[in-house]
Formats: structure tokens, sequence, C-alpha cells
């Protein structure tokens, strides 16, 4: 695996949504470079941040409505 595919890769290991064998590769390719390791512990770190964070923001009713509008439309 190249840093290419585990920079496209990475989103979808953090949220546990790769297959192992993928998986491996990624493990892999992390334990040897040092950038997309520096990346990864940085997404993950803000996905941690983000999860934890007691802020919750609701999107505004109008933008709710607007959504289900659109929805409704496919």
């Amino acid at each position: 695996m190249d840093c290419f595919e585990a920079a496209n890769r990475l989103f979808e290991f953090l949220d546990e949504e790769l297959e192992e064998f993928c998986c491996e590769e990624l493990r892999e390719h992390l334990s040897i470079c040092s950038d997309c390791r520096c990346h990864f512990e940085f997404e993950k770190s803000m996905m941690c941040f983000i999860s934890q964070s007691e802020v919750k923001t609701k999107a505004p009713k109008r933008l709710k409505n607007k959504i289900r509008k659109r929805i409704l439309k496919l």
C-alpha cells in the first residue's frame, strides 16, 4: 500500500468499515511510514475529541426542513 491509498482508506479504517485484509495492509504501511502515521494519529485524536465534546450543535429547523424536502424528491 502506498501513501495515496493509505490516505484514501484512513477514514474507513478509523470507522471500522475496512475489510480485515486492507486493515492489515494499512497497519503495515503505518508502521513504516512516519508521515502517514502522523496523519493517522491526528485524525484519530480529532475524531476522539469531537466524539467527547460536550458541545452538541443542532441544525436549524429551516435547514432540516430543506433537507427533508430534497430527500422526498428522490
